[in-house]
C-alpha cells in the first residue's frame, strides 16, 4: 500500500509514507498538538512536516487551528482503514538484541504474502533498522517460515510474547530494531504497508 504517490517529476520529498502514517497515529492519540511537537514525535525535521501536514489538509484528513493540529473523521477513518495494530515488545527479553529498540506491528490476515521473511528484512533494513523478524500464526502458533516452529527452535520466551498478544490464524508480526527508535519505527510501518 502506497500513501503517498511520489510523482516521477518534481520536488523531491524528504520523508515517507512512514512518517505520514506516525503523524496521523500521532494526532489520533491526542487532541490538538503543535507542528514541532509532531515533527518530534515523528522524528523528522519541521519543514518535512509542514509539508506532510500541507498534504494532509489537502486530503481532509486534519484540522488545522489556532489552538494546534488535530485529526479530522476522514483522517481516523483512513487510518482504521489499515489492517495493522502497533504493540509494544522488547525484543532483548526474547533474543541477544541489547541497546536496541524496537518496533512491533501486527498486520491482520496478510499471512498469505509471505514467503520467507525476506522481503521485510530487506524493507526494514534499507529504511533504517539494523533487522527484522516476521513471524506468522500458522496452525495457532507463532512460526518464522519457512515452518519454524517456536515451540520446537526457539527460546520458550517466545511462548510468552505469543501468549500476550492475541493474534489470530493468518496474521502477521513485524518487530524491527535499531540503535535509532525513529528508524525502528518507520522500518516496521513500511514493511507493513508493503503488505497491504
Amino acid at each position: 500500500m502506497k500513501i503517498l504517490n511520489i510523482k516521477k517529476y518534481g520536488p523531491i520529498y524528504r520523508f515517507n509514507d512512514a512518517n505520514i502514517y506516525w503523524t496521523l497515529y500521532h494526532l489520533s492519540k491526542s487532541e490538538y498538538t503543535g507542528r514541532s511537537n509532531l515533527a518530534f514525535k515523528v522524528g523528522i525535521g519541521e519543514g518535512s512536516m509542514r509539508n506532510i501536514l500541507k498534504i494532509l489538509k489537502e486530503w481532509n484528513f486534519i484540522i488545522v487551528e489556532n489552538r494546534g493540529i488535530t485529526i479530522s473523521d476522514e483522517g481516523r477513518l483512513f487510518l482504521q482503514s489499515i489492517p495493522i495494530k502497533i504493540i509494544e515488545v522488547n525484543l532483548s527479553n526474547y533474543i541477544d538484541i541489547n541497546n536496541q529498540y524496537c518496533c512491533g506491528i501486527i498486520v491482520f490476515k496478510r499471512s498469505f504474502k509471505i514467503q520467507n521473511g525476506l522481503k521485510q528484512r530487506d524493507i526494514c533494513i534499507k529504511s533504517g533498522a539494523n533487522g527484522c523478524i516476521t513471524f506468522i500464526i500458522k496452525n495457532g502458533r507463532l512460526t518464522i517460515l519457512p515452518g519454524h516452529s517456536l515451540d520446537t527452535e526457539y527460546s520458550g520466551n517466545f511462548r510468552e510474547m505469543e501468549n500476550s498478544l492475541n493474534l489470530a490464524e493468518g496474521d502477521v508480526l513485524i518487530l524491527s530494531y535499531s540503535e535509532d527508535k525513529y528508524a525502528a519505527a518507520n522500518a516496521a510501518i513500511m514493511a507493513s504497508l508493503d503488505l497491504i
